[in-house]
């Protein structure tokens, strides 16, 4: 018979099982019923952003779940730090800067060819996590995320606009099963905002939006089975929206009086080889990594500004499901020196007469310097697709335990 003890631990597991079921699926019901008929900016990202090794990996980290870096893919990250250690936590952080080539027009959401100009894109992503080891209880998680898109392009009149996107993410999470289950939690808060300079004005016109609704709550998980060479990941994210606080800008017409983030959910199967890295001396070419991820956006009816600029009249969007693969491999070339990256996916598009393209990425992480415990890395990479040219660097600075 079981334990009174057991009974309990089994009936806190379902509970948690059946709310965790229950918040999945009403993510996914909600997913089609958010603002479906107003004139609304989509702000689903299709592009990997969040570090340059998320980037050359072509987004493909769900499965990774590893450092502050995964956070935004998966987040069940939380749990697991991939830094250093100060005293019972173990510690990391990220920060990186992309931006579109200098001099190209990249087209940011697959929009179609007739985009009239994106004139700068800049994006900063920072992230910081941290693992607490208990002596007799699991150990728990907790982080932190910031992404800062900024989209600047012109309307076709002489008029240039900012279209600014500011999400922060507060991450939580523990493990089960001996450290094999990674499962966390994040609140994901968005702040955009739109500055607009008409043709032959000296100043611009500022607007912002305020939260309306959705379900602004992701959830991550990550299993990592004992004595294998593969782990798996998923993480869903509810939909989120802002509505305009203020009157339209009466030259644009039609003015999107929403920014919508519809809800999405991702998969992925991460398989690793060569062991571990040695602490005190390099190997040429006996580590890699290779995930393979499934991003899925739910359907999302409605109409369309500020992203195309072709007509008068909205564009409508795909009420559809948008799914995109996508493939990372990663090659330690040295040891604790030198890391490639390199992959693929494909990008859907939400607009019928517009066919999905496909990215190829690729990047590198070299070790600068170390000194004693300081340790300094360099990463760059970009991404690279029809009507599309970005690129990703990060200068990362911080301690190692070997």
């Amino acid at each position: 018979m079981r334990k009174s003890g057991d009974v309990v631990r089994v009936a806190k597991r379902k509970l948690a099982e059946a709310s965790a079921s229950a918040i999945v699926l009403f993510v996914a019901l909600s997913g089609t019923a958010l603002h479906a008929s107003e004139l609304a900016v989509n702000a689903y990202c299709p592009f990997p952003v969040g570090s340059p090794r998320v980037m050359g990996m072509a987004g493909a980290f769900t499965g990774i779940g590893t450092g502050a870096e995964s956070l935004i893919a998966n987040p069940a990250a939380v749990v697991r730090p991939a830094g250093f250690t100060i005293g019972n936590s173990e510690w990391d952080y990220m920060l990186s800067y992309t931006s579109q080539d200098p001099g190209f027009q990249s087209d940011f959401g697959n929009v179609g060819p007739a985009l009239l100009g994106s004139e700068g894109v800049n994006i900063v992503g920072f992230g910081v996590i941290a693992r607490f080891n208990r002596a007799t209880r699991c150990p728990l998680g907790y982080g932190m995320y910031l992404l800062s898109e900024n989209y600047n392009f012109t309307d076709g009149t002489g008029g240039t606009a900012s279209l600014n996107l500011l999400t922060t993410s507060l991450a939580f999470g523990r493990t089960y099963r001996d450290d094999r289950l990674f499962v966390s939690y994040a609140l994901d808060v968005s702040s955009p905002s739109f500055n607009y300079l008409p043709p032959g004005e000296p100043s611009s016109i500022s607007l912002a939006y305020q939260g309306a609704g959705g379900v602004p709550l992701s959830i991550g998980l990550l299993w990592v089975p004992e004595d294998k060479p593969f782990q798996l990941g998923a993480r869903i994210r509810g939909p989120r929206a802002a509505s305009l606080d203020g009157d339209p800008i009466p030259t644009i017409n039609p003015f999107p009086t929403t920014v919508v983030w519809p809800g999405e959910f991702s998969l992925g199967f991460a398989w690793k080889w060569g062991g571990e890295a040695p602490k005190n001396h390099g190997e040429w070419c006996k580590r890699g990594l290779l995930d393979i991820d499934v991003r899925g956006v739910f359907p999302m009816s409605g109409t369309t500004g500020f992203e195309r600029f072709r007509s008068a009249s909205p564009l409508e969007i795909r009420d559809e499901w948008l799914l995109q693969p996508s493939f990372g491999l990663e090659w330690e070339i040295y040891s604790r020196i030198a890391w490639f990256w390199m992959g693929v996916y494909r990008e859907p598009a939400r607009y019928s007469d517009v066919g999905a393209r496909t990215h190829v990425t690729s990047g590198f992480k070299v070790r600068l310097l170390k000194i004693k415990k300081l340790l300094v890395n360099l990463s760059v990479a970009g991404d690279t697709a029809e009507r599309y040219d970005v690129w990703s660097t990060s200068l990362g600075v911080g301690l190692a335990d070997w």
